[in-house]
């Protein structure tokens, strides 16, 4: 399944959380141990996937759990990111090499409007509400002494930050089956457009179920922050 937007958003959403989580990353059937390595803090993450022609894709998929490990051994135990190319792509031989800054890179519709220190550009990108007015826990704690956080505010956020964990989780689980029987369906030969279309309300009400889950955790650290912590935030992020 192919968009344009979709395989953008993928792309630089995999390289951050790759990471994090660790995963098994396999390009066209072979492994590829230079998406797995992430570099240090000071020099940023990898982000050679965002450097794939989004036109040289023809498939991402996500595999985890127990079918992860019996499709690609043990080492599997944190997942697998599988990305196939069309027939005849070219992906260079410098994919996952590149290193990206450790702040964040902003794209949108296929273009980076992020300067180079991680602060948004461009009238699109400033049209973001989330971007613009909120602020990401891992923001918070990477600035924490800059803008004076109290052990009562930290504390806080960390009970926050669990219970967004505790909630999602199992919604994100059946979001990932929900995705991977919508793909199972759409590969049919003949797609019956009625069920396909159920799935995918099903995939957009848990994707809506964690949006806002997660727009919630953001409102509730603002509320915890004061206007003059807000305020550093808006200068140093």
């Amino acid at each position: 399944m192919k968009t344009s937007r979709m395989v953008v958003a993928l792309l630089v959403a995999l390289a951050s959380a790759a990471q994090a989580q660790n995963p098994i990353f396999v390009l066209d059937g072979v492994r590829t141990t230079a998406c797995e390595n992430g570099a240090g803090a000071a020099t940023g993450v990898r982000a050679g996937l965002a450097n794939i022609d989004r036109d040289a894709i023809e498939n991402i998929e996500i595999v985890k759990g127990v079918a992860a490990e019996r499709a690609y051994g043990a080492g599997a135990s944190n997942g697998v990111v599988s990305i196939t190319t069309v027939k005849g792509a070219v992906v260079s031989a410098a994919t996952c090499t590149a290193k990206m800054p450790a702040k964040p890179m902003y794209i949108v519709d296929g273009v980076i409007v992020g300067s180079p220190n991680g602060a948004i550009t461009g009238a699109r990108a400033a049209d973001d509400p989330f971007a613009r007015y909120l602020y990401p826990p891992e923001v918070v704690m990477a600035h924490q002494d800059a803008i004076g956080l109290t052990d009562v505010q930290r504390v806080a956020i960390q009970v926050q930050v669990k219970l967004l964990q505790a909630n999602v989780v199992d919604v994100q689980m059946k979001l990932a089956a929900s995705g991977e029987k919508l793909s199972r369906s759409l590969a049919a030969a003949s797609i019956d457009e009625s069920s396909v279309l159920q799935q995918i309300d099903q995939v957009l009400a848990f994707e809506r179920e964690v949006k806002r889950a997660q727009v919630t955790l953001l409102v509730r650290i603002k509320n915890l922050l004061t206007p003059a912590q807000q305020g550093i935030l808006d200068k140093v992020r």
